[in-house]
């Protein structure tokens, strides 16, 4: 079936551009297992990029502009680096066919995010306005990324792959914690109360508020990986 191609190829891409000599043998779309057992093989070095090639390393990454727009809060980050993606284990790999998708669930340890921050608004009732640096750090975060596949025609006949739109869904089971400078314009009577409630509350708010700069980190590792896509044609690694 076409549809093989999904992950196959995508492993196989990689495996062949950074990872070689790697013995990568091709699975059929219905074994999770093996697709699983691929993607684990090559995500390490999917992460780490190749300089030679201009494909950028996705950790530490470089994150120039992420904004979140709620009812009760605007903040944006700024010339932020974050750290973590490098530690993250591929938990599992499943082909959705009928949706020409894959869905990779995977654990990371943790994640430090610095950088510039400015926000203005209401995180449960409570005021919360500065500009400054923050820090961002979670533990043990569970991440679900579902992306569609497109195919695209060359003109020597060939396809090449990419990831197009994707959904991330990820899930804090540890800690998160938030450092703020500068709130209030720096005054500590007013900025240390309100550090304290959003070290103590995160869980209540932080699903909601995460998702603009998870989408922003994975859109920009997926972009990276779509380079290696380009590198090689879907046919010389699929099942027959």
């Amino acid at each position: 079936m076409k549809r093989t191609f999904i992950l196959i190829t995508f492993t196989g891409v990689l495996a062949k551009v950074i990872c070689a000599p790697v013995d990568v043998q091709p699975c059929n779309e219905e074994d999770s297992e093996c697709l699983t057992k691929l993607t684990k093989l090559i995500y390490p070095s999917a992460i780490t990029g190749d300089d030679k090639l201009g494909i950028p390393s996705s950790d530490p990454m470089k994150q120039e502009f992420v904004e979140g727009k709620f009812n009760t809060l605007t903040y944006t980050l700024t010339d932020s680096t974050l750290k973590g993606f490098k530690d993250c284990q591929i938990e599992s790999t499943t082909a959705i066919t009928d949706q020409n998708s894959v869905e990779f669930k995977m654990v990371c340890p943790k994640f430090e995010m610095t950088g510039h921050y400015s926000a203005n608004g209401k995180i449960l009732e409570t005021d919360i306005k500065g500009d400054g640096e923050y820090r961002l750090d979670a533990t043990d975060v569970y991440i679900t990324i579902t992306a569609e596949i497109k195919k695209t025609p060359r003109d020597n006949g060939k396809s090449i792959l990419s990831f197009e739109k994707f959904k991330v869904k990820p899930k804090v089971r540890g800690v998160v914690k938030i450092d703020l400078s500068n709130l209030f314009g720096g005054d500590k009577s007013l900025a240390d109360p309100v550090l304290k409630m959003l070290n103590e509350n995160w869980p209540i708010f932080v699903e909601e508020l995460q998702g603009p700069i998870f989408d922003a980190n994975v859109g920009k590792m997926r972009n990276s990986f779509n380079k290696f896509l380009e590198l090689i044609t879907s046919d010389n690694i699929l099942k027959p």
